[in-house]
């Protein structure tokens, strides 16, 4: 079947444009820089301004744990040990880049600068099965000049998570304080939704030191991607854990439909990553320790042959002050 629309050799330019503009925005998303900005700057400008939402809520994909290996003797069962009225501070930062090479074109940059999110959080509600936790963000800081002077005015803006039983989010709920731009929004809201997928659930089985289990969660996208995270328990000491991971991403379906321009062959791709991460139950987010991922894809069209082509790279890095 041939593909209508910017592979064809007599494309109109303006769709060729739009295609390259719609195919980074959907490859970026269902790769690993998990974007979820209330605004985008690969979309056409219009007249019009679109007030962007006080607050709006980004439901999280369900997961399935797999316990692969219970571990030494003792065991325990491992789940949040959160009250009602419990505060902590946590500062969480995130890397994202892009690298993107349109058929014979040079290589373009499209990552994303580092963001650094001082965090207060407060359980809200905590009745056994769920647990509701607000956010409020300090000074947030980026290298990037530009981002750092927007995050000024993104100081006081709050989030809130869901957390089930089994310590995994259900959903992720974002106000922007009132005088973050566009800019400030989209930065806060990618590091925010980044954070979220580096969040450790646990197995319903006790488990002990050398216990190994496996996190299977899909990424929300336009493309089925699924992300199987290997977790292995290296220490345990009361309720602090210190946990390596393994992470590894794959698509569903060997090919992606870019709305209104027509299915692309996924000829390659590839997302793996390692890390560790420091986790204490009776705290809501993780307080020590990160990890790394990296990545290639290529992209094609069957019958013309045009490629795309994609080197990524994520980081979360976790500390307490």
């Amino acid at each position: 079947m041939k593909i209508r629309g910017p592979f064809s050799a007599d494309r109109p330019k303006r769709r060729d444009v739009a295609f390259r503009q719609g195919l980074l925005h959907v490859a970026a998303i269902l790769t690993l820089l998990l974007t979820v900005a209330c605004s985008d700057p690969l979309q056409p400008e219009t007249d019009e301004t679109v007030d962007a939402p006080a607050e709006f809520t980004v439901p999280v994909p369900g997961l399935e744990i797999s316990l692969v290996e219970p571990g030494a003797e003792p065991r325990q069962t491992l789940a949040p040990d959160l009250s009602e009225g419990d505060s902590h501070s946590t500062v969480v930062t995130v890397r994202s880049e892009l690298f993107q090479q349109l058929g014979d074109d040079p290589e373009s940059d499209f990552g994303l600068p580092p963001v650094t999110l001082p965090l207060d959080t407060e359980v809200e509600a905590a009745d056994g099965s769920e647990l509701s936790v607000a956010l409020t963000l300090g000074r947030p800081e980026s290298p990037d000049r530009v981002v750092n002077a927007a995050l000024a005015a993104a100081e006081g803006s709050r989030a809130g998570m869901t957390i089930r039983a089994d310590g995994s989010v259900s959903e992720l709920r974002i106000s922007p304080s009132p005088e973050s731009d566009d800019i400030a929004r989209s930065a806060v809201e990618q590091a925010l939704f980044q954070a979220v997928y580096g969040m450790i659930a646990f197995p319903q089985e006790p488990v002990g030191e050398g216990a190994k289990w496996t996190i299977d969660q899909p990424i929300e996208s336009q493309m089925e991607i699924v992300q199987r995270t290997t977790v292995t328990v290296r220490e345990m000491s009361g309720t602090t854990l210190l946990l390596d991971l393994a992470v590894e991403q794959r698509p569903r379906l060997p090919y992606l439909d870019v709305p209104g321009e027509g299915r692309v062959a996924v000829d390659e791709f590839t997302g793996e990553g390692t890390g560790s991460l420091t986790v204490d139950l009776e705290r809501p987010l993780p307080i020590e320790g990160g990890f790394e991922m990296y990545g290639t894809q290529q992209y094609s069209d069957p019958d013309t042959g045009y490629v795309v082509r994609q080197r990524t790279s994520m980081a979360t890095e976790w500390d307490s002050p």
